[in-house]
């Protein structure tokens, strides 16, 4: 999942991850990450994908 983030903030022009990325509890049909970079702290959400 980091290496999905870091693209992620990569593409988006977010800056680079300064810390650990953390799980945060919070979404019932997804899950959180708190996610520190050289932009600021944001919140990310991963929605899974049923096959």
């Amino acid at each position: 999942m980091k290496d999905t983030i870091a693209a992620l903030f990569k593409q988006c022009g977010l800056g680079e991850i300064t810390e650990d990325i953390r799980p945060v509890s919070g979404g019932l049909m997804h899950k959180m990450y708190k996610v520190h970079a050289t932009s600021g702290v944001s919140g990310i959400g991963h929605a899974g994908v049923s096959r």
